[in-house]
């Protein structure tokens, strides 16, 4: 992805698309690995910067992630995997 910014509420990143083939827009959701966690947020933003930079304003949903077995109640033979978000605690030092 390149160049990054970011904060305890998300990130602005550099995606350049002669480099990805995915085409992103507002509302999308994206993972971003950081060391052994998965950060889930969505594309708040989007600014060209030149024919191939866009610069993306994400806003995270959660600062990992962890898959989970779920079924219907009685029904445990219909079940799937889930994406788990755990909510961002805010830190005791946050300013609120």
């Amino acid at each position: 992805m390149g160049n990054f910014s970011f904060s305890i509420k998300g990130y602005k990143i550099i995606f350049d698309t002669a480099l990805n083939s995915s085409k992103v827009q507002i509302g999308d959701i994206i993972g971003i690995k950081n060391n052994n966690n998965m950060e889930i947020g969505v594309i708040r933003r989007i600014v060209q910067l030149t024919e191939h930079k866009l610069q993306l304003g994400i806003k995270l949903l959660a600062l990992e992630s962890e898959v989970a077995y779920i079924s219907l109640p009685n029904h445990d033979s219909i079940y799937a995997w889930a994406i788990f978000l755990p909510g961002i605690k805010k830190s005791c030092h946050q300013i609120v």
